[in-house]
């Protein structure tokens, strides 16, 4: 789209938005088929807005491209701006103007009308951002520039005792809630009249098996055999070593027998 179609009137004054858009831009559109309104130089290299659903965001779109907003000093009249916020920083710093109170911190850049007293910066953090944007200065730091200090307010004695009563649980009671959600652990050995009784199982039937003398496994049946004894063995000598107690759920010995 050629630059003339968009040149503007120039404005003298910061005035409202919808003064100082008075192009044809801002009026003349409408969404286009997909329901969205597209910024008139989409599809260009200097644009690289989306479609969007509000109109009010398309204005925008409109107000980077063209800066309709101008200084009302006349030296200034051909600076470009895209928003109010621009305009009023650019017053406020090059001209002084929008000031509030007194400002002692003045600019250390000789011939900056800044550093004139009188003519300098109500709170240090706007010298600052004065000096790095304007003047490139090396030593003002990031954290002084752009934005104020943030302010801390004391808490009142309701948000206080709020603050107080919601207080991350303390490690001994994330304990106790870790160990009130785990189960128990069960016990699965058996106990020695269980390891008595299946012993004895194994035992009757690596008995069966002994009848066969020519069987290739006789040998290590009859070893089975004598490994169950001395389980039924372990196991009875352990229960009587307990008494009063029930070998049934109390008393426990490892199984040995295969």
């Amino acid at each position: 789209m050629p630059e003339e179609s968009f040149k503007l009137m120039g404005r003298s004054s910061l005035d409202a938005d919808n003064s100082a858009r008075d192009h044809q831009l801002y009026h003349n559109v409408t969404t286009q088929s997909d329901g969205l309104y597209h910024c008139p130089w989409e599809g260009t290299s200097a644009c690289q807005h989306k479609p969007e659903k509000l109109k009010c965001n398309y204005d925008k779109f409109v107000d980077s491209h063209l800066k309709p907003y101008r200084c009302k000093v006349p030296a200034c009249a051909d600076n470009k701006f895209s928003s109010t916020a621009c305009l009023l920083r650019h017053e406020r710093e090059a001209h002084a103007m929008h000031g509030h109170g007194d400002k002692p911190f003045l600019c250390k850049y000789d011939g900056c009308e800044r550093g004139v007293t009188g003519n300098g910066f109500p709170r240090r953090w706007n010298l600052y951002d004065h000096m790095k944007r304007v003047h490139s200065d090396p030593c003002t730091s990031r954290s002084a520039g752009g934005s104020p200090p943030p302010t801390e307010k004391p808490a009142t004695g309701s948000k206080k005792r709020k603050q107080d009563a919601i207080t991350e649980p303390s490690t001994a009671d994330k304990e106790h809630v870790k160990r009130a959600k785990t189960p128990p652990v069960v016990n699965q050995q058996p106990s020695y009249a269980e390891i008595y009784h299946q012993s004895e199982k194994r035992l009757q039937e690596a008995v069966k098996q002994l009848h066969d003398l020519e069987s290739a496994n006789a040998m290590a049946n009859l070893r089975n055999a004598n490994e169950c004894i001395k389980a039924m063995a372990q196991a009875l000598q352990k229960i009587n070593q307990a008494p009063g107690m029930s070998h049934y759920s109390y008393l426990h010995f490892p199984n040995t027998c295969p």
